[in-house]
């Protein structure tokens, strides 16, 4: 009889006990998630995303928070984390420095061996889509690209009605630096019968020096960050020919957005966006030097970070693969129209990749080669420097060679002193 009752109790037992840990995995989780912005269509989207989620997660709840400018963002973070309070995901500006803020101090996670335990395929992504989310060998975030775009950047655009009534090829794969200026060249003319040309090859951008060094096989640092390579011959060739835009080869006036201008660089996300209506225009391979076999520009989106202070990390690290995920994907890029894409599965489908109006065919930056910004710290007040002491250069008041070898003295100091 003892032991017909004992097994009764004994299954009883067993079962209140599996049925308490079965309750205690699917205790309420609260997260929080902060992005900067101060829009209510930032909260609202984000929102309405996560509620996809919380349909497959019931017991996880997302609370999203938008915190004001990326530098009230990073300022409220940074602060929240030395109270010992950061919120459990957060957003992280690609821009140069921002990371190495976040990830150099012990502010986030290390995803490296989550990654790896879970299999997360990275050749399912577009190139250039997880630029900065690596640092020194380790995974210390997911790519965002909600705010901003994950394809290159800085990309080459064209008007095609001006090179349509110019009678010339439009830009091609593998087109070169030379290309380039040929074309330009064709393109600086006068249409009203003026003694001045009214349309031109080019406008210019003084700021976007970088892709043209890439694109001549140089570099902007060294691997472990502390020289500028500025003063190699690749990158002083680049810099060369870019400074002779506007004062040799006679190609840089107008404006692109009125018309009368063949070519220019623009923010690939932000043109989108703000392209002006009429306007025939689509995107162009950047062209290469003669010491590089291809051509770069700018790669890579923002991200998003776990905090090194969660209480849930695998809740919060189900957030990121959700984020990443078709569904979720599908959902901001074509449905929302709130994000560019990230997998490769997303981004060349046809109902994204051709466009009955312009931009036409997103072709030429989904596979234009990128490069990502140094996220050195002190990189952001280097490249300041050298901007600015390139200014004289693109006026035709100083070399390139002069310009550099007294930059980079004070540039160099800026970065080796922020490490």
């Amino acid at each position: 009889m003892s032991h017909r009752v004992g097994w009764p109790l004994f299954i009883i037992t067993l079962v209140c006990c599996l049925t308490s840990v079965t309750l205690a995995a699917q205790q309420k989780v609260v997260l929080e998630y902060y992005t900067w912005g101060s829009d209510i269509q930032t909260i609202e989207n984000e929102q309405y995303l996560f509620s996809y989620f919380t349909k497959r997660y019931p017991h996880i709840e997302i609370k999203v928070s938008a915190t004001g400018s990326i530098a009230s963002h990073n300022e409220k973070i940074t602060v929240q984390h030395a109270a010992g309070i950061a919120p459990d995901l957060y957003t992280i500006s690609g821009s140069a420095g921002h990371t190495s803020m976040f990830f150099d101090t012990g502010m986030v996670l290390d995803l490296t061996e989550l990654a790896r335990r879970d299999r997360i395929d990275f050749d399912r992504f577009i190139p250039g889509a997880w630029a900065y989310t690596w640092r020194n060998g380790k995974l210390w975030a997911f790519p965002r690209a909600t705010k901003g775009t994950a394809y290159a950047t800085g990309v080459l655009v064209y008007n095609r009605k001006l090179f349509d009534e110019a009678g010339l090829r439009y830009p091609w794969q593998g087109w070169t630096f030379d290309d380039l200026v040929n074309t330009a060249k064709k393109l600086t003319r006068s249409v009203s019968g003026g003694p001045e040309p009214d349309v031109w090859g080019a406008a210019f951008e003084a700021t976007g020096w970088y892709r043209h060094v890439w694109s001549n096989g140089g570099e902007l640092l060294n691997e472990s960050e502390t020289e500028i390579l500025l003063n190699t011959p690749e990158a002083i060739e680049a810099l060369e020919w870019y400074s002779k835009w506007p004062n040799e080869f006679g190609i840089v006036g107008g404006s692109f957005e009125r018309g009368t201008a063949g070519m220019a660089y623009k923010s690939t996300g932000g043109f989108l966006r703000v392209a002006p209506a009429g306007l025939d225009w689509t995107f162009a391979e950047t062209p290469r030097g003669p010491r590089s076999e291809r051509s770069y520009t700018m790669g890579g989106c923002n991200v998003v970070a776990i905090s090194s202070q969660t209480k849930h990390p695998e809740e919060a690290w189900e957030v990121l693969k959700f984020l990443v995920s078709e569904e979720n994907q599908e959902r901001e890029v074509f449905e929302l129209g709130a994000g560019t894409a990230l997998l490769r599965s997303v981004a060349f489908d046809r109902r994204h990749v051709y466009r009955e109006g312009p931009p036409y065919d997103l072709t030429p930056i989904l596979l234009q080669a990128t490069k990502s910004e140094p996220q050195a710290p002190g990189w952001a007040e280097a490249k300041a420097a050298i901007n600015a002491a390139l200014t004289p250069v693109w006026r035709g008041e100083k070399s390139v060679r002069v310009a550099i070898e007294e930059v980079l003295p004070t540039a160099t100091a800026m970065l080796r002193s922020a490490k």
